[in-house]
């Protein structure tokens, strides 16, 4: 998932976090609102998916044509204000709504945890939070 969402964010997208247990209507909400044009997944997860109208690239099954490609690190694709994701609300006061989250900030926020943490290169820090929740760009 890490190497997908850099992957990502060198091409010059942004990633939607999409879990496959949530309800199939608001998956397709996500991915309609969105506007998804690629979207990575895995052979187990496509059956629980919605109709798509994105690209879908099976990792699994395609593996050997994505390692075809040339291993050469890419030019960047985006600056500070291109969105790095959309992160969805619960919905919890009626629709969804999707939150685009810049790179500059979150930047921002990544040198703020550091330094109000104190964090250093020899630190350890428990990944614990869902990639479908914010608190996993820490």
């Amino acid at each position: 998932m890490v190497i997908g969402l850099f992957g990502i964010l060198k091409a010059g997208g942004a990633y939607v976090p999409l879990d496959p247990d949530y309800p199939p209507k608001r998956l397709q909400f996500m991915l309609e609102d969105s506007k998804i044009k690629v979207l990575l997944s895995q052979t187990h997860l496509l059956n629980r998916l919605p109709i798509l109208t994105a690209k879908v690239v099976d990792l699994d099954s395609k593996w050997e044509q994505i390692a075809a490609y040339s291993g050469d690190n890419p030019v960047r694709q985006n600056g500070p204000y291109n969105f790095a994701y959309v992160i969805y609300t619960s919905g919890s006061t009626g629709r969804p709504k999707g939150v685009m989250v810049e790179h500059t900030a979150l930047s921002h926020f990544n040198y703020y945890a550091v330094k109000t943490y104190s964090i250093s290169q020899e630190d350890s820090v428990l990944q614990f939070a869902s990639i479908n929740f914010d608190a996993a760009v820490e």
